[in-house]
């Protein structure tokens, strides 16, 4: 890896709520982790004319700057030296963090949540920032953790394909000291992979991570109705890849019909 890849950001959406802030304080450890800048953002949703003046603008920037000062502090909370960067962008929130994801080593926005408007709810920028972004993206729920704290599940259906995917998720496990659950999933258009061969691969992969504990679990269908029937209450974040982008909304939420449960995941989805 080149240092201009070393210098990509960790990019975090920030809108002034807590969820938001959370996803400051987790992203914290990424950035550290990766040794480079923790970038703030805000995207104002308006985009200036050149025939008005900056006094129209006055409140949405009064928010923005607001918005940037409680995502530094919270940044500056976590106690561990991280570079800071800021900036307001005027243009709308999805656009203008997957603009942010071409340089960005990943992109993080916060959720508290959805209900049946699924895709509205989460935000469009969720949604659309998981399925366009050039860069891995986190969407995380509100009261996620920068400590370890559970475990981390990751989908696969046993092809090499596959194979970074279940990388990126030793990564992050090996980062937050917490295990991994490697679901094998059925995908329409492929079997699901036998439990030895899941097995044996995920071994393969996970000889490089001694120091992380790994157990492997198939199902006959996909992560999500994985997440649905599964019992163990511990999983924090689910890890997919570009094939799973666009259910990232069932797997964030709704919490209280699909899951069972008010408990949500946060997800990393991994290019």
């Amino acid at each position: 890896m080149d240092t201009t890849e070393l210098a990509r950001p960790v990019v975090v959406g920030v809108d002034g709520s807590q969820a938001a802030l959370d996803a400051v304080r987790w992203a914290v450890d990424e950035a550290v982790g990766r040794s480079v800048p923790l970038r703030l953002v805000h995207a104002t949703g308006v985009t200036p004319r050149v025939d008005q003046s900056d006094d129209e603008f006055r409140l949405e920037r009064e928010y923005a700057e607001t918005a940037l000062r409680a995502a530094s502090a919270a940044a500056q909370s976590a106690g561990r030296e991280v570079k800071l960067e800021t900036e307001i962008l005027w243009g709308s929130p999805d656009s203008e963090l997957v603009t942010e994801s071409h340089g960005a080593s990943m992109v993080c926005v916060g959720s508290v949540g959805i209900g049946a408007i699924a895709n509205v709810l989460l935000g469009s920028t969720a949604v659309t920032v998981s399925m366009q972004a050039q860069c891995c993206v986190a969407v995380l729920r509100r009261g996620a953790r920068p400590a370890p704290n559970g475990s981390v599940a990751v989908a696969t259906d046993g092809t090499p394909d596959s194979d970074g995917v279940v990388i990126g998720a030793l990564d992050e496990a090996r980062l937050r000291g917490c295990p991994v659950v490697v679901v094998g999933v059925r995908r329409w258009e492929s079997h699901a992979p036998s439990y030895d061969e899941l097995d044996r691969r995920t071994a393969q992969l996970a000889d490089r991570y001694p120091d992380v504990r790994t157990k492997v679990v198939a199902t006959d269908g996909g992560i999500v109705r994985y997440l649905t029937h599964q019992r163990d209450d511990d999983i924090e974040m689910v890890v997919v890849g570009s094939a799973d982008a666009d259910a990232v909304a069932d797997m964030v939420g709704p919490h209280d019909t699909l899951f069972g449960r008010d408990k949500g995941h946060s997800v990393l989805v991994v290019r």
